[in-house]
Formats: structure tokens, sequence, C-alpha cells
């Protein structure tokens, strides 16, 4: 599995300074690897590419911590 998450962008759509693009890829990073989910992190994508004998916990573990960093993420940009 793996989960890539980059923002839809559209040219006539406002889109938000690059400072908080910035601010919320570190804080994902940090938030991640606080929370025990190691990813790669590259600019507004991360990766997340878990082991075959994962578990059904385990990945909903994973998406939870996925879910809660990128509900936080939410105040970097919407205004």
């Amino acid at each position: 599995m793996s989960v890539s998450s980059t923002p839809c962008t559209d040219a006539s759509a406002n889109t938000p300074p690059k400072s908080a693009v910035s601010a919320a890829g570190e804080f994902v990073k940090k938030y991640f690897n606080e929370n025990g989910l190691f990813t790669f992190v590259r600019w507004n994508n991360f990766f997340a590419n878990p082991p075959l004998c994962i578990t059904r916990e385990q990945v909903d573990e994973g998406l939870a911590i996925i879910d809660k960093a990128l509900e936080i993420t939410d105040e970097f940009v919407i205004q």
C-alpha cells in the first residue's frame, strides 16, 4: 500500500501562501514521527509503505494518525 497526498490545485482557486504549506509539511513530518508512523515526507506529499505482513489493527492505527495530522494541518491553510 502506498499513500500519497497531493492537494488539488486549480488556477482559479485561492491557494495558501507557501509559508503555510511549508509549516504544514514540517508539522506533518514531526507529528508522524512522534506518533510512530515513519514515512517519507517531501514538499506537499507523504508516502507510507507498510510491510505486507501488516495487520488490520496496524492499518487502522496508521490511518488514524494520518487523519489526525491532516485535521490539524487544515488550520495552517484554512482562513
